[in-house]
């Protein structure tokens, strides 16, 4: 069996996904997470993450990182498509892979939206972000649900007959873009309803469920 390995910050974030997907699997791995003392994000956190990163290793100096027996990756979606397809979670066959990947990086894209509201410390500005972004998430939140609709009417998942990575990173993400923004994303997707039954399903696992209970308590 392989020896998984998994690094990142005392948080969510970029590594949910990936830790999530060891927990369906039921797949044992070490979740190193740095500074793990210090708050997350704060500027102390920050500040010895550039003391020490060059110190350990790190492929383009970043995180999330895999390793496997010795070897590593980094990008927070490559990782996460590794374990998905060696767990059984990528899709079956190429053209439901290649769908999970796109609904993948679409999630990405459009949370990454959100970024500049909790990073705007102007509370004018932040209020002013908020409000468009929230306007904008209405027309994300449609794509999403006619991506869903298309598979079965969407009262399934986003691919296929079962639960993928793309599930699991649009749960995810919704949730840690919310949290950050100081809104529920759960209250937010009431207006797209298979949405929010799709984050449920994917959440009411009992192997994710559990996850959720026992994770480390951060604030993303």
């Amino acid at each position: 069996m392989p020896k998984y390995r998994l690094v990142y910050f005392n948080a969510r974030g970029r590594a949910e996904t990936p830790r999530i997907l060891f927990a369906l699997a039921g797949e044992e791995y070490e979740d190193v997470r740095l500074f793990p003392d210090l708050p997350w994000p704060s500027q102390e956190g920050k500040d010895k993450w550039l003391e020490t990163k060059s110190e350990l290793g790190l492929p383009f100096g970043q995180v999330p990182v895999l390793d496997v027996d010795g070897k590593r990756l980094c990008q927070s979606n490559v990782i996460a498509k590794y374990l998905a397809r060696q767990f059984g979670y990528a899709g079956k066959g190429d053209w439901e892979e290649a769908r999970a990947e796109m609904i993948s990086a679409c999630v990405y894209d459009a949370f990454e939206k959100g970024r500049p509201c909790f990073m705007e410390q102007d509370p004018i500005k932040k209020a002013e972000l908020l409000e468009k972004f929230l306007k904008d998430s209405k027309e994300m939140m449609d794509n999403f649900r006619q991506i869903l609709e298309e598979n079965d009417g969407g009262s399934g998942f986003f691919v296929g007959d079962g639960i993928t990575w793309a599930d699991i990173n649009f749960a995810v993400r919704i949730d840690q873009i919310f949290d950050r923004i100081g809104e529920n994303a759960d209250t937010f997707l009431k207006d797209w309803p298979k949405l929010l039954a799709l984050k449920q399903r994917v959440e009411k696992y009992p192997k994710i469920a559990e996850w959720i209970e026992k994770r480390p308590k951060t604030t993303w």
